[in-house]
């Protein structure tokens, strides 16, 4: 049976804590490995460290814990971590900041438009909402949009169906 965890945010020291809501059941093995390197990958979004900085980080974890089973195991490199920043705990995060903001009167919609080195228009909307978490209004990224042309009608549709 899946398991709920509830990921907190230390903000003295931005230290990620996740926390087993149910702490008489131990993980099996292979979720405490992926427990671990979702750890890790919330560490390097949190930190903002490069993906190439996890490029034998596991041999690092080894050669610090000889004596734990999980760093034995404990496998990540930067083709890795990009995909389970895109394919797994980014969507997750993704869902969350949709609710927030179905759940807000307003927020306000920020658009960033520029070219890309291959002479492509990329179009980033943020949102800033207030949160009744944090007690500010905070600036959160939604998506990007790869547009052709950056005509008023395009750039309407792009954030109507984003």
């Amino acid at each position: 049976k899946p398991q709920t965890v509830s990921i907190a945010n230390d903000n003295n020291s931005g230290i990620l804590v996740i926390d087993n809501s149910q702490k008489s059941t131990l993980l099996p093995f292979n979720d405490q490995i992926t427990k671990a390197e979702i750890v890790w990958a919330l560490t390097v979004a949190r930190r903002g460290f490069t993906y190439n900085s996890c490029d034998g980080i596991g041999e690092v974890f080894k050669s610090i814990f000889p004596d734990s089973k999980i760093a034995q195991q404990f496998n990540m490199q930067s083709k890795k971590i990009s995909y389970v920043m895109s394919h797994g705990i980014g969507p997750y995060f993704h869902r969350e900041l949709v609710k927030k903001i179905k759940s807000r009167k307003k927020f306000v919609l920020c658009i960033d438009e520029q070219t890309n080195n291959q002479s492509k228009k990329k179009l980033d909307l943020l949102v800033k909402f207030w949160s009744n978490d944090d007690g500010l209004v905070v600036t959160r990224y939604y998506k990007s949009i790869l547009l052709g042309h950056a005509q008023a009608s395009v750039l309407q549709s792009a954030i109507c169906d984003a």
